[in-house]
C-alpha cells in the first residue's frame, strides 16, 4: 500500500517515476539513474543499504518511503495539493520509466507517456485478477492499472511470503481468480502438483511475461486444459 500511495502522489506532484527493480547490482542502478538524470529516490528501509552504496558512487538524495500513518490523514491542516492536468502538452510526458531485465549488457530504460499509459490501461480483459508480478515489472504495473481503470478486483501475491507452490495454490483457493499473471517460473511451481494445474484450469486466462515458458511446460500445461497466453513488449 505505502508503495502503490508512493508512485500515486509522486505522479500527482508532476514527477516523472522511474520504478527499479530490488535485484539489480549497484553498477547497473547507477547506469540507469545517470541515464535518466534521476537524482532523488524513494526506498523503504530494508533497502537502505543497497542505496548506500548507489550513493557512494552518485550524487542522489534519498527519502524514505512514507507509511500509511504518514499520508492516511483524514483531517489535513493543509488545502489539497492544486495541479492543472488536461493539456495535450501533458499528455505526451513521461508518466513512468520502467527498464529491460539487462541480461544482454546494462538494463536500458523504457519511457512511458501518460498518453501511452492510458491507451495501455484501458485495453483490459475485465477479469478478477490475481497477480505475482511486482509493480516494477511492467506487466505487474499494467494489471494493476487495468484493474483500477476497469473497476475490477485485483490480488496481488504477498511479498513477504516466499513465492512456492502451496502458497500460490492457497492463494488463489482464497482470491479465486479469472485470470492469472505471472512469471514462467510461476507456472512451474504451480505445474509440480495436480492441485496447482487444477487452480489454472479454473482461470479463464493465464498469462505469462518476463521471459519464455519452456516447452515442455507449456505443452504440458496446454494439454491439461490450462489457456495459456504468452505476454511480451513493454
Amino acid at each position: 500500500m505505502d508503495y502503490v500511495a508512493s508512485i500515486f502522489a509522486l505522479s500527482r506532484l508532476g514527477f516523472a517515476v522511474l520504478l527499479l527493480s530490488n535485484r539489480l547490482a549497484t553498477e547497473a542502478y547507477v547506469h540507469l539513474l545517470k541515464g535518466t538524470n534521476c537524482r532523488r529516490i524513494v526506498n523503504s528501509e530494508n533497502l537502505s543499504k543497497a542505496v548506500a552504496r548507489i550513493r557512494s558512487e552518485l550524487d542522489i538524495t534519498s527519502y524514505p518511503l512514507l507509511a500509511q500513518p504518514d499520508y492516511d490523514v483524514r483531517n489535513a491542516a493543509i488545502p489539497r495539493f492544486p495541479r492543472r492536468i488536461g493539456s495535450s502538452d501533458q499528455s505526451r510526458k513521461t508518466a513512468f520509466i520502467i527498464h529491460s531485465s539487462g541480461s544482454t549488457g546494462y538494463p536500458k530504460p523504457i519511457f512511458q507517456t501518460h498518453e501511452a499509459c492510458l491507451s495501455n490501461y484501458s485495453s483490459s480483459f475485465g477479469f478478477r485478477a490475481f497477480l505475482t508480478l511486482p509493480l516494477y515489472h511492467n506487466h505487474g504495473l499494467s494489471s494493476f492499472f487495468r484493474a483500477i481503470y476497469s473497476g475490477k478486483e485485483l490480488a496481488m501475491f504477498n511479498a513477504n511470503l516466499p513465492l512456492s507452490g502451496t502458497n500460490l495454490i492457497e492463494a488463489m483457493a482464497a482470491v479465486k481468480p479469472e485470470s492469472f499473471h505471472g512469471v514462467p517460473y510461476a507456472l512451474k511451481l504451480l505445474a509440480e502438483s495436480e492441485r496447482g494445474i487444477q487452480a489454472l484450469k479454473d482461470c479463464k486466462l493465464v498469462l505469462f511475461g518476463g521471459s519464455s515458458c519452456p516447452d515442455d511446460l507449456g505443452d504440458e500445461l496446454v494439454n491439461k486444459g490450462v489457456y495459456l497466453v504468452g505476454h511480451y513488449g513493454a
